[in-house]
């Protein structure tokens, strides 16, 4: 075998949100996992990355609908700091706003353990899975520490068998999502030598849901045309901040672990301007929120996905992190292995009275505590562009985001 290949690794990310039924709001019976005074403090830097991989994504869906998956992100390139070689590790450490690879490792497996279990009317679950060509020998370091750290099961296959090897993908992923996301493997190519899978499923209910019998045909102002659609109503008191530039409401899921944030530009303020100039930042900031208020909310019913593939490779250079072209893959395989990173992601969302539902798939080849109601009732209708956030309550962490430009 030559000293010097250059296979392409190939991960793939599969995240799925559906609805439970259960809506009577109660205090999350799970605390969050003890973190070491280390992980604490790379935390905002963590919430940071997911804004920096927002703003990085819309770069190239000017005006366009687009739903990203920043927690799948991260947890790609935490991955992939377990096989880069050290100059590339240091890159994506710093991104991320880890100190070292075994930070990521540790921070990434306490949530990993408390997702599942943080919200009993939040049902997730995480799985992973590292497929190799057989003709190569699996690192054992790599090996212990993705079983360890990532819980990963392990399949040695035969990658010249392209169409059964895909079928087993496929099939893992199905059983790990509930069935919700199927074939979304078509060809294992001869370049492809690894393959690392991850599989999170979410389900979840509004913790104040939407009446149906409200929804109406109301206008919404998208950049290309005006629709008329379903506008959901919801009177209700939300966590709620304003300033001159934008109106942003936090809706929780569950027992109030998980929530969604609307952000909505105000009138005349360009939705592309507003995220590129670091104003949506400011938006989902602590700092945004002044409490709690009666908020009349209307929020269009929507479902949006990406037209195409979005390359995942591109926004992690934005970031950063600028040696996927060629990583050499010191804890991959015992042989010596330089990879050639290609990197896409593709989502799909759903907002509707009684959840939120979406999904991700991404790949690269080779607490809450509530201040007093204020006596002030607010109105928020978003019939115009806006930005949505579905993150964890205390620490902000992002699973899902997207820009709705049009519907």
């Amino acid at each position: 075998m030559k000293t010097k290949i250059y296979p392409i690794i190939l991960l793939i990310i599969c995240m799925v949100t559906s609805c439970a039924n259960d809506n009577s709001p109660e205090i999350p019976v799970t605390p969050r996992p003890s973190l070491t005074v280390g992980e604490r403090s790379a935390l905002p830097k963590l919430v940071d990355f997911d804004i920096d991989f927002i703003e990085a994504s819309c770069v190239d869906s000017k005006n366009e609908n687009i739903v990203v998956a920043p927690f799948s992100a991260g947890m790609v390139l935490s991955m992939l700091a377990n096989v880069a070689d050290e100059a590339t590790a240091m890159q994506i450490t710093e991104a991320i706003g880890c100190n070292d690879v075994e930070s990521l490792n540790s921070l990434t497996n306490k949530y990993m353990n408390w997702l599942p279990c943080a919200d009993k009317k939040v049902s997730i679950s995480l799985a992973n899975s590292i497929w190799y060509h057989d003709e190569y020998t699996i690192s054992p370091l790599f090996a212990a520490t993705a079983q360890e750290y990532y819980s990963s099961q392990i399949f040695g296959r035969n990658f010249d068998d392209s169409k059964a090897v895909v079928a087993d993908i496929n099939e893992w992923i199905s059983q790990k999502t509930n069935g919700l996301i199927k074939n979304i493997m078509s060809e294992i190519l001869p370049r492809h030598y690894f393959l690392i899978a991850n599989a999170l499923y979410f389900k979840g209910a509004w913790a104040s849901p939407f009446n149906i019998s409200d929804t109406s045909k109301e206008k919404f102002n998208g950049f290309s045309k005006t629709t008329f659609v379903d506008m959901m109503k919801n009177k209700h008191s939300f966590i709620y901040g304003e300033s001159d530039d934008f109106q942003v409401v936090q809706l929780p899921f569950g027992n109030l672990s998980m929530q969604a944030v609307i952000v909505l530009p105000a009138s005349g303020i360009d939705i592309e301007e507003f995220i590129a100039s670091g104003r949506l930042r400011n938006a989902v900031s602590e700092e945004a929120f002044s409490g709690l208020y009666s908020v009349t909310l209307s929020l269009p019913k929507f479902k949006i996905s990406n037209d195409e593939n979005i390359d995942l490779r591109k926004i992690f250079t934005r970031l950063g992190v600028t040696n996927l072209k060629e990583v050499q893959s010191v804890n991959l395989f015992e042989e010596n292995v330089y990879t050639a990173i290609e990197a896409c992601q593709k989502s799909t969302v759903e907002f509707n009275e009684d959840g939120a539902v979406a999904s991700s798939s991404s790949w690269a080849n080779g607490e809450v505590t509530l201040a007093p109601p204020i006596n002030k009732d607010i109105v928020m209708t978003v019939d115009r562009p806006f930005i949505f956030l579905i993150r964890d309550t205390m620490t902000g962490v992002c699973l899902f985001a997207g820009k709705v430009a049009n519907l």
